[in-house]
Protein backbone atom coordinates (compact mmCIF):
# COMPACT_ATOMS: atom_id res chain seq x y z
CA UNK A 1 0.00 0.00 0.00
CA UNK A 2 1.18 3.56 -0.75
CA UNK A 3 0.42 6.97 0.74
CA UNK A 4 1.02 10.74 0.37
CA UNK A 5 1.84 12.51 3.68
CA UNK A 6 1.81 16.30 4.07
CA UNK A 7 4.15 17.75 6.74
CA UNK A 8 4.29 21.20 8.34
CA UNK A 9 7.13 23.66 7.67
CA UNK A 10 8.19 23.62 11.36
CA UNK A 11 7.74 19.87 11.90
CA UNK A 12 10.87 18.28 13.39
CA UNK A 13 12.46 14.99 12.28
CA UNK A 14 11.32 13.24 15.49
CA UNK A 15 7.69 14.04 14.75
CA UNK A 16 7.97 12.93 11.10
CA UNK A 17 9.56 9.60 12.11
CA UNK A 18 6.80 9.05 14.65
CA UNK A 19 4.20 9.56 11.92
CA UNK A 20 6.02 7.08 9.67
CA UNK A 21 6.11 4.57 12.50
CA UNK A 22 2.29 4.72 12.71
CA UNK A 23 1.81 4.54 8.92
CA UNK A 24 1.22 1.04 7.53
CA UNK A 25 2.07 1.92 3.90
CA UNK A 26 5.55 0.97 2.62
CA UNK A 27 5.92 3.59 -0.16
CA UNK A 28 5.34 7.11 1.16
CA UNK A 29 5.63 10.48 -0.61
CA UNK A 30 6.39 13.31 1.86
CA UNK A 31 5.05 16.68 0.60
CA UNK A 32 7.46 19.24 2.12
CA UNK A 33 6.73 23.04 1.95
CA UNK A 34 9.41 25.53 0.92
CA UNK A 35 11.57 26.72 3.84
CA UNK A 36 10.77 23.72 6.04
CA UNK A 37 12.98 22.60 8.90
CA UNK A 38 13.46 19.19 7.26
CA UNK A 39 15.01 20.60 4.07
CA UNK A 40 17.18 23.12 5.91
CA UNK A 41 19.78 20.55 7.02
CA UNK A 42 21.40 17.58 5.36
CA UNK A 43 21.68 16.00 8.82
CA UNK A 44 17.88 16.08 9.22
CA UNK A 45 17.45 14.33 5.88
CA UNK A 46 20.06 11.68 6.71
CA UNK A 47 18.41 10.97 10.05
CA UNK A 48 15.07 10.60 8.27
CA UNK A 49 16.61 8.29 5.68
CA UNK A 50 18.22 6.06 8.33
CA UNK A 51 15.02 5.81 10.35
CA UNK A 52 12.97 5.07 7.23
CA UNK A 53 15.32 2.20 6.32
CA UNK A 54 15.00 0.79 9.86
CA UNK A 55 11.19 0.91 9.49
CA UNK A 56 11.32 -0.67 6.02
CA UNK A 57 9.82 2.39 4.35
CA UNK A 58 10.62 3.75 0.88
CA UNK A 59 10.47 7.55 1.09
CA UNK A 60 10.22 10.14 -1.70
CA UNK A 61 10.39 13.93 -1.25
CA UNK A 62 7.91 16.22 -3.02
CA UNK A 63 8.80 19.94 -2.84
CA UNK A 64 8.66 23.09 -4.98
CA UNK A 65 11.91 24.24 -3.34
CA UNK A 66 14.73 23.55 -5.88
CA UNK A 67 17.48 23.88 -3.25
CA UNK A 68 15.62 21.52 -0.93
CA UNK A 69 15.18 18.96 -3.72
CA UNK A 70 18.89 19.18 -4.52
CA UNK A 71 19.82 18.43 -0.89
CA UNK A 72 17.29 15.57 -0.68
CA UNK A 73 18.56 14.06 -3.92
CA UNK A 74 22.14 14.39 -2.64
CA UNK A 75 21.23 12.35 0.44
CA UNK A 76 19.64 9.65 -1.74
CA UNK A 77 15.92 10.41 -1.79
CA UNK A 78 13.78 10.21 -4.90
CA UNK A 79 12.53 13.76 -5.45
CA UNK A 80 9.52 15.22 -7.24
CA UNK A 81 8.56 18.77 -8.07
CA UNK A 82 4.81 18.10 -7.90
CA UNK A 83 2.41 15.69 -6.21
CA UNK A 84 1.06 14.50 -9.57
CA UNK A 85 4.46 13.08 -10.53
CA UNK A 86 4.70 11.21 -7.24
CA UNK A 87 1.16 9.83 -7.66
CA UNK A 88 2.04 8.33 -11.04
CA UNK A 89 4.92 6.33 -9.55
CA UNK A 90 2.84 5.38 -6.49
CA UNK A 91 0.19 3.93 -8.76
CA UNK A 92 2.87 1.93 -10.58
CA UNK A 93 3.83 0.38 -7.26
CA UNK A 94 7.32 1.73 -6.62
CA UNK A 95 9.64 4.74 -6.85
CA UNK A 96 12.49 4.91 -9.38
CA UNK A 97 16.06 4.68 -8.12
CA UNK A 98 17.44 8.00 -6.77
CA UNK A 99 20.08 9.76 -8.85
CA UNK A 100 23.04 11.38 -7.09
CA UNK A 101 23.46 15.11 -7.47
CA UNK A 102 26.70 15.53 -5.62
CA UNK A 103 28.39 17.53 -8.34
CA UNK A 104 25.63 20.12 -8.17
CA UNK A 105 25.18 20.23 -4.43
CA UNK A 106 26.24 23.35 -2.48
CA UNK A 107 29.83 23.36 -1.24
CA UNK A 108 28.91 23.16 2.46
CA UNK A 109 26.75 20.08 1.76
CA UNK A 110 29.63 18.38 -0.06
CA UNK A 111 31.98 19.12 2.83
CA UNK A 112 29.51 17.80 5.41
CA UNK A 113 28.94 14.63 3.37
CA UNK A 114 32.68 14.07 3.09
CA UNK A 115 33.02 14.40 6.88
CA UNK A 116 30.18 11.94 7.37
CA UNK A 117 31.88 9.57 4.90
CA UNK A 118 35.08 9.56 6.93
CA UNK A 119 33.12 8.88 10.13
CA UNK A 120 31.31 5.99 8.43
CA UNK A 121 34.52 4.64 6.91
CA UNK A 122 36.02 4.12 10.36
CA UNK A 123 32.85 2.81 12.02
CA UNK A 124 34.13 -0.80 11.89
CA UNK A 125 36.74 0.05 14.54
CA UNK A 126 34.49 -0.84 17.43
CA UNK A 127 36.51 -2.25 20.37
CA UNK A 128 34.39 -5.40 20.62
CA UNK A 129 35.14 -6.36 16.99
CA UNK A 130 38.74 -5.28 16.76
CA UNK A 131 40.02 -7.99 19.11
CA UNK A 132 39.06 -10.68 16.60
CA UNK A 133 40.21 -8.60 13.63
CA UNK A 134 43.59 -7.90 15.27
CA UNK A 135 44.23 -11.66 15.28
CA UNK A 136 43.70 -11.70 11.52
CA UNK A 137 46.11 -8.80 11.26
CA UNK A 138 48.77 -10.66 13.27
CA UNK A 139 48.44 -13.57 10.90
CA UNK A 140 48.75 -11.31 7.90
CA UNK A 141 51.99 -9.81 9.18
CA UNK A 142 53.39 -13.28 9.82
CA UNK A 143 52.54 -14.40 6.33
CA UNK A 144 54.13 -11.25 5.00
CA UNK A 145 57.54 -11.88 6.51
CA UNK A 146 57.60 -15.59 5.67
CA UNK A 147 56.17 -15.30 2.16
CA UNK A 148 58.62 -15.46 -0.72
CA UNK A 149 56.43 -15.33 -3.80
CA UNK A 150 52.78 -14.56 -4.36
CA UNK A 151 50.80 -11.83 -2.68
CA UNK A 152 48.31 -13.22 -0.14
CA UNK A 153 44.60 -12.86 -0.73
CA UNK A 154 42.79 -10.32 1.41
CA UNK A 155 39.60 -11.29 3.19
CA UNK A 156 36.38 -9.77 1.83
CA UNK A 157 35.57 -7.92 5.11
CA UNK A 158 38.49 -6.01 6.67
CA UNK A 159 38.80 -3.91 9.81
CA UNK A 160 40.94 -1.32 7.99
CA UNK A 161 39.62 1.45 5.75
CA UNK A 162 40.19 1.28 2.00
CA UNK A 163 43.05 3.78 2.36
CA UNK A 164 44.71 1.69 5.06
CA UNK A 165 44.30 -1.44 2.93
CA UNK A 166 46.02 0.22 -0.02
CA UNK A 167 48.92 1.29 2.20
CA UNK A 168 49.13 -2.26 3.56
CA UNK A 169 49.26 -3.71 0.04
CA UNK A 170 51.94 -1.19 -0.92
CA UNK A 171 54.01 -2.23 2.08
CA UNK A 172 53.64 -5.86 1.08
CA UNK A 173 54.71 -5.17 -2.50
CA UNK A 174 57.82 -3.36 -1.34
CA UNK A 175 58.74 -6.21 1.00
CA UNK A 176 57.84 -9.12 -1.23
CA UNK A 177 60.84 -11.14 -2.23
CA UNK A 178 62.75 -10.21 0.97
CA UNK A 179 63.81 -13.21 2.97
CA UNK A 180 63.51 -12.69 6.73
CA UNK A 181 64.64 -15.26 9.15
CA UNK A 182 61.80 -17.09 10.94
CA UNK A 183 63.00 -15.94 14.39
CA UNK A 184 62.97 -12.28 13.48
CA UNK A 185 59.65 -12.64 11.67
CA UNK A 186 58.06 -13.97 14.85
CA UNK A 187 59.60 -11.10 16.82
CA UNK A 188 58.23 -8.50 14.41
CA UNK A 189 54.85 -10.16 14.37
CA UNK A 190 54.81 -10.20 18.15
CA UNK A 191 55.69 -6.50 18.37
CA UNK A 192 52.97 -5.58 15.88
CA UNK A 193 50.45 -7.77 17.66
CA UNK A 194 51.34 -6.23 21.03
CA UNK A 195 50.98 -2.76 19.56
CA UNK A 196 47.54 -3.56 18.19
CA UNK A 197 46.46 -5.12 21.49
CA UNK A 198 47.75 -2.05 23.39
CA UNK A 199 45.75 0.30 21.14
CA UNK A 200 42.62 -1.81 21.62
CA UNK A 201 43.11 -1.88 25.41
CA UNK A 202 43.55 1.91 25.49
CA UNK A 203 40.35 2.34 23.51
CA UNK A 204 38.53 -0.05 25.85
CA UNK A 205 39.91 1.19 29.16
CA UNK A 206 40.64 4.89 28.57
CA UNK A 207 38.33 6.27 25.85
CA UNK A 208 37.58 9.98 26.02
CA UNK A 209 35.22 12.29 24.15
CA UNK A 210 35.09 16.07 24.09
CA UNK A 211 31.69 17.36 23.01
CA UNK A 212 31.62 20.88 21.56
CA UNK A 213 28.23 22.57 22.00
CA UNK A 214 27.00 25.92 20.68
CA UNK A 215 24.43 27.67 22.87
CA UNK A 216 22.40 30.40 21.16
CA UNK A 217 22.13 33.59 23.22
CA UNK A 218 19.86 36.64 23.04
CA UNK A 219 19.70 40.08 24.62
CA UNK A 220 17.12 40.72 27.31
CA UNK A 221 16.12 43.84 29.25
CA UNK A 222 15.95 43.70 33.05
CA UNK A 223 14.66 46.44 35.38
CA UNK A 224 16.23 46.56 38.85
CA UNK A 225 14.50 48.86 41.40
CA UNK A 226 16.61 50.17 44.26
CA UNK A 227 17.06 53.16 46.57
CA UNK A 228 20.02 55.21 47.75
CA UNK A 229 20.37 57.30 50.91
CA UNK A 230 23.12 59.27 52.60
CA UNK A 231 21.50 58.32 55.89
CA UNK A 232 19.84 54.94 55.52
CA UNK A 233 17.82 55.50 58.69
CA UNK A 234 15.86 58.19 56.84
CA UNK A 235 14.48 55.83 54.17
CA UNK A 236 11.97 53.06 54.53
CA UNK A 237 11.32 50.77 51.55
CA UNK A 238 9.71 47.37 51.28
CA UNK A 239 11.03 44.81 48.83
CA UNK A 240 13.72 47.12 47.51
CA UNK A 241 17.47 47.29 47.91
CA UNK A 242 18.93 50.34 49.67
CA UNK A 243 22.46 51.41 48.75
CA UNK A 244 24.64 53.80 50.71
CA UNK A 245 25.08 57.20 49.08
CA UNK A 246 27.27 60.28 49.56
CA UNK A 247 25.88 63.83 49.79
CA UNK A 248 28.20 66.32 48.08
CA UNK A 249 28.06 70.15 48.25
CA UNK A 250 29.84 72.62 45.92
CA UNK A 251 29.65 76.30 44.94
CA UNK A 252 29.83 76.81 41.20
CA UNK A 253 30.08 79.79 38.85
CA UNK A 254 29.17 79.59 35.17
CA UNK A 255 29.52 82.27 32.48
CA UNK A 256 28.10 82.02 28.98
CA UNK A 257 27.70 84.34 25.98
CA UNK A 258 24.42 85.00 24.19
CA UNK A 259 23.33 86.85 21.04
CA UNK A 260 21.18 90.00 21.30
CA UNK A 261 18.08 89.89 19.10
CA UNK A 262 16.48 93.35 19.60
CA UNK A 263 16.34 95.96 16.83
CA UNK A 264 16.21 99.68 17.59
CA UNK A 265 16.60 103.01 15.80
CA UNK A 266 19.51 104.71 17.58
CA UNK A 267 19.75 107.75 15.31
CA UNK A 268 19.49 111.37 16.48
CA UNK A 269 16.31 112.82 18.00
CA UNK A 270 14.48 115.77 16.46
CA UNK A 271 14.40 119.00 18.52
CA UNK A 272 12.36 122.17 18.52
CA UNK A 273 10.61 124.92 20.54
CA UNK A 274 7.04 124.71 21.77
CA UNK A 275 5.00 127.61 23.13
CA UNK A 276 2.44 126.50 25.70
CA UNK A 277 -0.71 128.66 25.92
CA UNK A 278 -2.90 128.73 29.04
CA UNK A 279 -6.37 130.23 28.53
CA UNK A 280 -7.61 129.14 31.94
CA UNK A 281 -7.81 131.43 34.90
CA UNK A 282 -5.15 129.64 36.91
CA UNK A 283 -1.56 128.62 36.34
CA UNK A 284 -0.46 125.04 35.43
CA UNK A 285 2.84 123.23 36.02
CA UNK A 286 4.27 120.70 33.53
CA UNK A 287 6.97 118.48 35.15
CA UNK A 288 10.23 117.75 33.34
CA UNK A 289 9.96 114.76 31.02
CA UNK A 290 6.20 115.00 30.66
CA UNK A 291 5.06 113.83 27.22
CA UNK A 292 3.87 116.35 24.71
CA UNK A 293 2.18 114.79 21.68
CA UNK A 294 2.01 116.22 18.15
CA UNK A 295 -1.66 116.34 17.11
CA UNK A 296 -0.84 115.68 13.43
CA UNK A 297 1.46 112.61 13.71
CA UNK A 298 1.18 111.30 17.27
CA UNK A 299 4.93 111.66 17.77
CA UNK A 300 5.91 112.24 21.38
CA UNK A 301 8.27 114.88 22.70
CA UNK A 302 9.33 115.79 26.22
CA UNK A 303 10.67 118.86 28.02
CA UNK A 304 14.12 118.69 29.52
CA UNK A 305 13.02 120.89 32.48
CA UNK A 306 9.76 121.48 34.25
CA UNK A 307 7.75 124.64 33.44
CA UNK A 308 4.91 126.62 35.02
CA UNK A 309 2.42 128.37 32.73
CA UNK A 310 0.67 131.41 34.25
CA UNK A 311 -3.10 131.75 33.96
CA UNK A 312 -4.88 134.10 31.53
CA UNK A 313 -5.90 137.66 32.41
CA UNK A 314 -8.14 140.43 30.95
CA UNK A 315 -6.37 143.41 29.42
CA UNK A 316 -7.28 147.06 29.89
CA UNK A 317 -9.09 146.86 26.59
CA UNK A 318 -11.25 143.99 27.88
CA UNK A 319 -9.50 141.26 25.89
CA UNK A 320 -8.55 137.79 27.33
CA UNK A 321 -4.78 137.49 27.32
CA UNK A 322 -3.62 133.81 27.73
CA UNK A 323 -0.57 132.97 29.77
CA UNK A 324 2.27 131.45 27.77
CA UNK A 325 5.74 129.90 28.15
CA UNK A 326 8.26 128.83 25.51
CA UNK A 327 10.61 125.81 26.14
CA UNK A 328 12.82 123.33 24.32
CA UNK A 329 11.55 119.79 23.63
CA UNK A 330 13.12 116.66 22.14
CA UNK A 331 11.54 113.66 20.45
CA UNK A 332 11.43 110.56 22.63
CA UNK A 333 12.24 108.35 19.61
CA UNK A 334 15.07 108.81 17.13
CA UNK A 335 14.44 109.17 13.44
CA UNK A 336 13.51 111.47 10.65
CA UNK A 337 9.82 110.90 11.29
CA UNK A 338 10.03 113.32 14.24
CA UNK A 339 11.14 116.22 12.06
CA UNK A 340 7.77 118.08 12.11
CA UNK A 341 6.31 121.13 10.46
CA UNK A 342 4.74 123.80 12.72
CA UNK A 343 1.60 122.53 14.39
CA UNK A 344 -0.36 122.03 17.56
CA UNK A 345 0.49 119.76 20.53
CA UNK A 346 -1.53 118.29 23.38
CA UNK A 347 -0.31 117.78 26.93
CA UNK A 348 -1.64 114.44 28.36
CA UNK A 349 -0.86 115.57 31.94
CA UNK A 350 -3.66 118.17 31.70
CA UNK A 351 -5.77 116.56 29.01
CA UNK A 352 -9.00 117.45 30.83
CA UNK A 353 -8.49 121.10 29.87
CA UNK A 354 -6.68 120.45 26.59
CA UNK A 355 -8.85 123.05 24.92
CA UNK A 356 -7.56 125.70 27.33
CA UNK A 357 -3.94 124.57 27.79
CA UNK A 358 -2.03 123.44 24.66
CA UNK A 359 1.24 123.84 22.82
CA UNK A 360 2.12 125.31 19.44
CA UNK A 361 5.31 125.04 17.41
CA UNK A 362 5.98 128.04 15.26
CA UNK A 363 9.11 126.63 13.57
CA UNK A 364 10.02 123.27 11.94
CA UNK A 365 11.50 120.59 14.20
CA UNK A 366 14.88 119.43 12.89
CA UNK A 367 17.80 117.10 13.70
CA UNK A 368 16.12 113.71 13.62
CA UNK A 369 17.77 110.92 11.54
CA UNK A 370 17.59 107.11 11.29
CA UNK A 371 20.27 104.56 12.30
CA UNK A 372 19.16 100.95 13.10
CA UNK A 373 21.17 98.85 15.57
CA UNK A 374 21.02 95.55 17.51
CA UNK A 375 20.17 95.95 21.17
CA UNK A 376 19.64 93.72 24.18
CA UNK A 377 15.99 93.10 24.97
CA UNK A 378 14.32 92.14 28.21
CA UNK A 379 13.34 88.77 26.65
CA UNK A 380 16.98 88.18 25.64
CA UNK A 381 18.12 88.49 29.24
CA UNK A 382 15.29 86.29 30.58
CA UNK A 383 15.99 83.47 28.08
CA UNK A 384 19.73 83.73 28.72
CA UNK A 385 19.25 83.28 32.46
CA UNK A 386 17.03 80.22 31.94
CA UNK A 387 19.47 78.69 29.48
CA UNK A 388 22.56 79.19 31.61
CA UNK A 389 20.74 77.50 34.50
CA UNK A 390 20.09 74.42 32.31
CA UNK A 391 23.66 74.52 30.98
CA UNK A 392 24.99 74.66 34.52
CA UNK A 393 23.04 71.53 35.47
CA UNK A 394 24.21 69.71 32.35
CA UNK A 395 27.81 70.75 32.82
CA UNK A 396 27.75 69.60 36.40
CA UNK A 397 26.33 66.26 35.25
CA UNK A 398 29.03 65.95 32.58
CA UNK A 399 31.81 66.95 34.95
CA UNK A 400 30.69 64.40 37.50
CA UNK A 401 29.10 61.59 35.49
CA UNK A 402 30.81 58.26 36.01
CA UNK A 403 34.24 58.62 37.53
CA UNK A 404 35.69 55.22 38.13
CA UNK A 405 33.29 53.44 40.44
CA UNK A 406 31.41 56.61 41.46
CA UNK A 407 28.04 57.13 39.77
CA UNK A 408 26.16 60.42 39.49
CA UNK A 409 22.72 60.33 37.92
CA UNK A 410 21.16 63.43 36.42
CA UNK A 411 18.16 64.40 38.48
CA UNK A 412 19.81 63.71 41.83
CA UNK A 413 20.96 67.29 42.35
CA UNK A 414 19.63 70.46 43.93
CA UNK A 415 20.78 73.82 42.53
CA UNK A 416 20.17 77.02 44.48
CA UNK A 417 20.94 80.12 42.38
CA UNK A 418 22.61 82.85 44.39
CA UNK A 419 23.11 85.43 41.60
CA UNK A 420 22.56 85.88 37.85
CA UNK A 421 24.16 88.98 36.29
CA UNK A 422 24.26 90.26 32.70
CA UNK A 423 26.92 92.67 31.47
CA UNK A 424 24.35 94.74 29.48
CA UNK A 425 21.00 96.29 30.38
CA UNK A 426 17.80 96.28 28.37
CA UNK A 427 18.04 98.45 25.20
CA UNK A 428 21.82 98.60 25.35
CA UNK A 429 23.30 98.55 21.88
CA UNK A 430 25.25 95.29 21.56
CA UNK A 431 25.58 92.29 19.23
CA UNK A 432 26.12 89.90 22.16
CA UNK A 433 26.18 89.88 25.92
CA UNK A 434 27.29 87.56 28.74
CA UNK A 435 25.46 86.19 31.75
CA UNK A 436 27.15 84.87 34.88
CA UNK A 437 25.41 82.43 37.23
CA UNK A 438 26.52 81.65 40.76
CA UNK A 439 24.91 78.63 42.41
CA UNK A 440 25.06 76.40 45.47
CA UNK A 441 25.05 72.81 44.20
CA UNK A 442 24.14 69.68 46.28
CA UNK A 443 23.93 66.14 44.90
CA UNK A 444 23.89 62.40 45.65
CA UNK A 445 26.42 59.84 44.40
CA UNK A 446 26.68 56.07 44.85
CA UNK A 447 29.17 53.33 43.97
CA UNK A 448 28.94 50.90 41.05
CA UNK A 449 30.22 47.86 43.04
CA UNK A 450 27.28 48.29 45.44
CA UNK A 451 24.85 48.19 42.53
CA UNK A 452 26.68 45.26 40.92
CA UNK A 453 26.08 43.28 44.11
CA UNK A 454 22.31 43.78 44.04
CA UNK A 455 22.26 43.08 40.28
CA UNK A 456 23.91 39.71 40.88
CA UNK A 457 21.30 38.93 43.53
CA UNK A 458 18.19 40.12 41.68
CA UNK A 459 18.91 39.34 38.00
CA UNK A 460 18.43 35.53 38.31
CA UNK A 461 15.04 36.14 39.95
CA UNK A 462 13.81 37.81 36.75
CA UNK A 463 14.89 34.93 34.48
CA UNK A 464 13.29 31.56 33.95
CA UNK A 465 14.83 28.47 35.51
CA UNK A 466 16.19 27.44 32.09
CA UNK A 467 18.04 30.72 31.43
CA UNK A 468 21.10 32.37 32.95
CA UNK A 469 23.09 35.56 32.42
CA UNK A 470 26.06 35.03 30.12
CA UNK A 471 29.27 36.88 30.96
CA UNK A 472 30.26 39.02 33.91
CA UNK A 473 26.96 40.93 34.22
CA UNK A 474 24.94 43.59 32.44
CA UNK A 475 26.21 44.93 29.13
CA UNK A 476 24.88 48.47 29.70
CA UNK A 477 22.68 50.34 32.17
CA UNK A 478 20.54 53.47 32.15
CA UNK A 479 19.08 55.11 35.23
CA UNK A 480 15.56 56.40 35.81
CA UNK A 481 14.91 58.59 38.86
CA UNK A 482 11.53 57.77 40.40
CA UNK A 483 11.88 60.13 43.34
CA UNK A 484 14.40 62.52 44.90
CA UNK A 485 14.17 64.05 48.37
CA UNK A 486 17.01 66.57 48.94
CA UNK A 487 15.87 67.16 52.52
CA UNK A 488 16.28 63.49 53.43
CA UNK A 489 19.22 63.15 51.00
CA UNK A 490 17.68 60.02 49.45
CA UNK A 491 16.25 58.85 46.14
CA UNK A 492 14.48 55.93 44.47
CA UNK A 493 15.75 54.68 41.10
CA UNK A 494 15.23 51.98 38.49
CA UNK A 495 18.27 50.59 36.67
CA UNK A 496 17.33 49.47 33.17
CA UNK A 497 19.97 46.93 32.20
CA UNK A 498 20.61 44.97 29.03
CA UNK A 499 21.99 41.46 29.55
CA UNK A 500 22.96 38.50 27.39
CA UNK A 501 21.09 35.32 28.35
CA UNK A 502 21.37 31.74 27.20
CA UNK A 503 20.06 28.29 28.05
CA UNK A 504 21.43 27.05 31.37
CA UNK A 505 23.49 23.91 30.75
CA UNK A 506 23.58 21.41 33.61
CA UNK A 507 26.75 19.63 32.60
CA UNK A 508 26.29 16.53 34.75
CA UNK A 509 22.80 16.02 33.37
CA UNK A 510 23.96 16.63 29.78
CA UNK A 511 26.81 14.15 30.12
CA UNK A 512 24.38 11.51 31.41
CA UNK A 513 22.05 12.11 28.45
CA UNK A 514 24.81 11.85 25.86
CA UNK A 515 26.88 8.99 27.27
CA UNK A 516 27.18 5.88 25.06
CA UNK A 517 25.54 7.62 22.05
CA UNK A 518 26.90 7.79 18.52
CA UNK A 519 27.25 11.13 16.73
CA UNK A 520 23.94 10.63 14.95
CA UNK A 521 22.17 9.65 18.17
CA UNK A 522 23.66 12.66 19.97
CA UNK A 523 22.31 15.00 17.29
CA UNK A 524 18.85 13.45 17.66
CA UNK A 525 19.03 13.80 21.45
CA UNK A 526 19.99 17.49 21.22
CA UNK A 527 16.98 18.22 19.02
CA UNK A 528 15.08 18.36 22.32
CA UNK A 529 16.97 21.55 23.19
CA UNK A 530 16.14 24.25 20.59
CA UNK A 531 18.90 26.63 21.72
CA UNK A 532 21.67 24.01 21.89
CA UNK A 533 23.53 22.79 18.81
CA UNK A 534 26.14 20.06 18.49
CA UNK A 535 29.18 21.51 16.74
CA UNK A 536 31.36 18.40 16.70
CA UNK A 537 32.76 15.62 18.91
CA UNK A 538 36.46 14.88 19.35
CA UNK A 539 37.23 11.23 20.25
CA UNK A 540 40.33 9.64 21.81
CA UNK A 541 41.71 7.40 20.43
CA UNK A 542 40.51 9.25 17.31
CA UNK A 543 40.06 6.20 15.03
CA UNK A 544 39.13 3.38 17.37
CA UNK A 545 36.49 5.26 19.36
CA UNK A 546 33.41 6.38 17.44
CA UNK A 547 30.82 6.66 20.18
CA UNK A 548 30.64 8.68 23.40
CA UNK A 549 32.04 6.71 26.37
CA UNK A 550 29.67 5.18 28.89
CA UNK A 551 31.79 6.53 31.75
CA UNK A 552 30.57 10.11 32.29
CA UNK A 553 33.92 11.07 33.84
CA UNK A 554 35.48 10.47 30.41
CA UNK A 555 33.21 13.06 28.78
CA UNK A 556 34.15 16.73 28.57
CA UNK A 557 31.80 19.50 27.48
CA UNK A 558 33.12 22.59 25.69
CA UNK A 559 30.38 25.24 25.52
CA UNK A 560 30.54 28.29 23.28
CA UNK A 561 27.86 30.96 23.52
CA UNK A 562 26.98 32.43 20.14
CA UNK A 563 24.56 35.14 19.06
CA UNK A 564 22.38 34.67 15.99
Amino acid sequence: MDKIVYIESDEEVIGIVDRLRHTIENHIALVVPTGSVLLSSIINLRLLQDEAKDLGKKIAIVSSDPAGRAIAAQVGFVVYESVSGAKDDLESGTFPEAKAHHAHAPKHIQEEEEQEFHRTEHSSFHPKHNIQKDKKRDATFKDLFEHSGEEPEYPEEQSFSSKATQEFKGAYSSLSGIKIKPGKAKLYAGICGALVIAIVLVSLLFPHATIYLNVITAEQDLAIPFAIAADQKEIKTEGSYVLPASWQVQDKEFTSSFTATGKKNVGDHAKGIIVVYNRSGRQHTIPAGSPIVASSTGKTFSAKVGITVPGAFVSDFGELVPGKVSFDVEATEAGEASNLQPGRFTIPAISEISSLVYGVSEETFLGGNDRNATVVTEEDIKQAKDKITDEAQQKISDDLGIKGDTLFVKGLAKIETTAVDANHKVDDEAESFTVTLRAHFSYLTFNRPDFDTIFTQSAPLQLSDQKSVIGDGYREATWEVKGFDPEKKSAELIAKTKVLVGTKIKEDYMRSRLSSLSIKEARVELLKYPDVELDHISFFPPVLVQSIPVNENSIKLKIEYIKK
